[in-house]
This record gives structure tokens, C-alpha cells and sequence, in this order.
């Protein structure tokens, strides 16, 4: 039997072991969690996953952990692998966002933003076999979770980014007025940094009568909106806009994050593999790192060491493109400590 159909009717894929996992920290409705998912796909004829037809932005939700769960379960990760969950878990960062994708298994999850990559905290994990029986289904309650997590304070955030702040409300008058229907008196549009809790958001329809049923349906708990209330124009009644104040995270299909992240890592990458080759020493070995940084010593007696490992290996004619391969390394080095 198939686990799931979408909305037009297509087989989903079940969840399947010895096939890769993401971990990710992910926010709904008050609660957090560390989620554990996996790539869906569509189905062969036998119903099981077919790698060969990914669905764009879908996934598996195989668990979602809780604090308890990290520390007494996951018994194939390690207790710093452990840690870096728990960290992300405790932190203030926003999580990913997802909406059931499935029409008959909740566990079948669209990815809001298409960018879930990046938050994967873990990477290279497989489910075990007999692992998906291992993992426990569970989000924490709402009260355990603001008494383990550090609830971050709206109006400290909003003194330490009062330049974000500007902008947004700049964007906000510049998209919501023109000249030929400004608003009637630009101040006494308030603006408050507010981060709501899921009473805040059942009362809202009554709170703040002045917001659209839309805009009230699509808040969250837990994440930082700024309110824009008492905006109107002429001749309009007053109303209330809420702007998420979401960070975005990086991401390989936006040119500039590509241009600016992306293409100096994998830049990097590919130098350093050209490097190994050429000195035959692995990245991450002693020997390389003391071919690459001088610490106290001379740029002349680094030359002095890659001149002698290459002798050692019999290839002393690459002296030329080792010495700028190391050179092209440091710059990027430099470049990513801006």
C-alpha cells in the first residue's frame, strides 16, 4: 500500500532506511523541535522510492526531537554531534518552515522556502536499519518549551538592529503610498517590534479588528513581527500590517548569496584538492597544514618545505604550481574571515 498522494493524486514514497536524513531545528504553533526528514520521491511500481524522481521542496518527516530525546536516544550519533542539536535547539535562530504537503500522511512535508539545505545541522547520516521503529514522533509542549528555551527580548533586539528596523519601515511608506494617495498623517503610524504567543494570535481577531482575517491567519508564535498600526490614507479607515522579521538564510539559488558565499567555498574546495594532489599529502593532515601555514616561519623557508616534500615525492618540476596554489589558498582564507 502507498503512504501518501499529493494533491493531484501522484504516489509519495514511504519513508525508507539506509537512504540519507537532514537534520533540522523547525517552529510550529508555539513548539520547537529538531526534525529529522528526508528527501521524498515518487514511487517505483512496487511503491518503494524511486531516486531517480526527487519532488522539489518535499520531505519525509521521519521524528521531531525534544530536548529528552536528543540526550537519551540517537544512540548512532555522538555526544558533540548531540551537542550541536541541543545548541540549535536552545538558540534563538528562527527554524525552517514547512506546510503537509500529503493528503493522507501528515508526515509528508513541503518546504516554505526551498532552501532546507542550509539548515541541516548534521550532514553524511543514513537511517540505520530498523532506525525509523528507533525514533520517537513527538513535539514538545509549548510550556516545556519556553522554560528550556531562551526566549529572545524584542525590545533589546530591536536597540541592536534600529538600522533594520528603518528600513523596513522606509519599505513599508514606499510601498503602501504614493503621491497621488498619501498617508494622512505619516506620524501617527506607530510601529511595535512584538513576538507573539499563540494566545496573543486567538485573541487577535478581536485584539486588533483593524488587521484582515489573512494577515491574522498566517502569524506565528515565537517570531518577531514589527506591527505597523494606525496606517491609513485618505479618506480610508486606519489599519494594522504585521511584517515577519524573519532572517533569510543563504542560499546557492540567489545570485548574489552564490556570488558572495558559495562560489569562494567551492573555489577553495577545488584549489585545495588540486593542492593535495600535487604535494600527495590529505586535506586535513598535519603535513598539508604545515605546507600551507607559516605560523613563525618565513615565507622563504616555506618554500624551503614544499621544494623538500616535493623532492621526497619525486616531482620537484611542480614547485611552480604548488607555491600558487598556496598562495591562492591564504587569499581565500583572508576572504572568508571578512
Amino acid at each position: 500500500m502507498l503512504e501518501d498522494i499529493d494533491k493531484d493524486g501522484q504516489a509519495i514514497a514511504p519513508i525508507s532506511e539506509n537512504m540519507g536524513v537532514m537534520f533540522v531545528k523547525v517552529d510550529r504553533d508555539g513548539q520547537s523541535g529538531i526534525a529529522v526528514i528526508q528527501q521524498a520521491y515518487r514511487t517505483m511500481s512496487d511503491g518503494t522510492a524511486d531516486v531517480s524522481r526527487p519532488i522539489e521542496n518535499a520531505y519525509k518527516r521521519v521524528a521531531v526531537l525534544g530536548l529528552d530525546e536528543i540526550d537519551t536516544g540517537l544512540s548512532f550519533l555522538s555526544q558533540q554531534e548531540k551537542d550541536v542539536l541541543k545548541a540549535a535547539l536552545q538558540s534563538d535562530e528562527l527554524g525552517a518552515r514547512f506546510v503537509q504537503l500529503g493528503t493522507k500522511n501528515s508526515s509528508t512535508i513541503e518546504d516554505l522556502d526551498g532552501d532546507v539545505v542550509v539548515y541541516n545541522l548534521l550532514a553524511g547520516f543514513r537511517i540505520p536499519k530498523g532506525g525509523t521503529e528507533r525514533f520517537k514522533f513527538k513535539y514538545k509542549s509549548a510550556k516545556r518549551v519556553r522554560n528550556e528555551v531562551r526566549v529572545q527580548d524584542p525590545n533589546a533586539w530591536a536597540r541592536d538592529n534600529k538600522g533594520v528596523i528603518d528600513r523596513v519601515k522606509q519599505k513599508f511608506l514606499s510601498g503602501a503610498y504614493t503621491d497621488s494617495q498619501p498617508p494622512n498623517n505619516p506620524n501617527a503610524i506607530k510601529y511595535d517590534l512584538k513576538v507573539f504567543t499563540r494566545e496573543d494570535i486567538n485573541k487577535a481577531a478581536v485584539a486588533m479588528p483593524e488587521m484582515s482575517s489573512e494577515l491574522v491567519k498566517n502569524l506565528q508564535p515565537g517570531r518577531p513581527y514589527l506591527v505597523i498600526s494606525n496606517a491609513e490614507v485618505k479618506n480610508g479607515e486606519p489599519k494594522t500590517y504585521t511584517i515577519e522579521l524573519r532572517p533569510r538564510p543563504i542560499s546557492p539559488k540567489i545570485q548574489s548569496d552564490f556570488d558572495r558565499f558559495y562560489a569562494p567555498m567551492l573555489e577553495f574546495i577545488q584549489t585545495m584538492k588540486q593542492l593535495e594532489q600535487v604535494l600527495q599529502a590529505p586535506y586535513g593532515s598535519k603535513g598539508l597544514h604545515q605546507l600551507i601555514v607559516p605560523g613563525k616561519r618565513s615565507e622563504e623557508q616555506m618554500k624551503q618545505a614544499i621544494e623538500q616534500r616535493l623532492q621526497e615525492i619525486g616531482q620537484p618540476q611542480l614547485l611552480p604550481q604548488a607555491l600558487e596554489l598556496r598562495v591562492k589558498i591564504l587569499m581565500l582564507l583572508k576572504y572568508g574571515e571578512k
